[in-house]
């Protein structure tokens, strides 16, 4: 087994595969949260769990939270 976070842990090999599908879930979660700057999400410790979980620093999520909330619409990871 491969550790990816504190808690989470995927089969040996599929480590990437599981930040993949986390990476997914954030920038899908923050596509939603830029149509709606006031999401209640953002900055949340679950927000910061997933963006851990996709392998986002927090530093880096901070930077993206503060862009959304700023009106900022195009996003990558």
């Amino acid at each position: 087994m491969a550790v990816i976070a504190e808690d989470v842990v995927c089969p040996v090999g599929e480590a990437t595969a599981c930040r993949a599908l986390w990476a997914t879930v954030l920038l899908a979660c923050l596509r939603d949260a830029a149509r709606d700057p006031r999401d209640q999400w953002l900055g949340t410790a679950d927000f910061y769990t997933v963006a851990s979980l996709a392998g986002i620093e927090a530093e880096v999520a901070d930077d993206l939270v503060s862009r959304i909330r700023a009106g900022c619409t195009r996003l990558s990871l």
